[in-house]
């Protein structure tokens, strides 16, 4: 019985070849995206997992806005800590996390031709 279900199966594929080809086509890309996004979804759940009290967990980021720009910072001013505990009754303990910024900065080293090579050049 299966045998039969392949042997159409191949018969059709070899008979509609453009028209197989988009559907395999399809069908991985939708199996692959499928598993991206489950991947994604995956890796965004798994933080703060291992903690007893995972869920009651919360990050405080601020917001810069310029005209053409709108920036999320996870770094907050230094009293918004106790200004935080001192608000919000429903909250135990706060954590003040100091982010250095560290920048790689290089700058570019033309290399100019040397004086000698120019006088001989001229």
């Amino acid at each position: 019985m299966f045998r039969n279900y392949f042997s159409v199966a191949y018969r059709n594929l070899k008979r509609h070849k453009v028209f197989s080809l988009i559907n395999i086509a399809g069908l991985a890309i939708g199996i692959s995206t499928a598993l991206v996004i489950y991947l994604i979804v995956q890796y965004e759940l798994s933080f703060d997992t291992f903690h007893k009290n995972g869920d009651k967990i919360y990050r405080v980021v601020s917001k810069i806005e310029f005209p053409d720009l709108i920036i999320h910072n996870s770094g907050v001013p230094v009293p918004a800590a106790n200004a935080v505990c001192n608000e919000a009754m429903e909250i135990s303990d706060v954590a003040h996390v100091i982010n250095a910024n560290v920048f790689k900065v290089s700058v570019p080293i033309a290399v100019a031709e040397s004086p000698a090579r120019a006088l001989r050049t001229e």
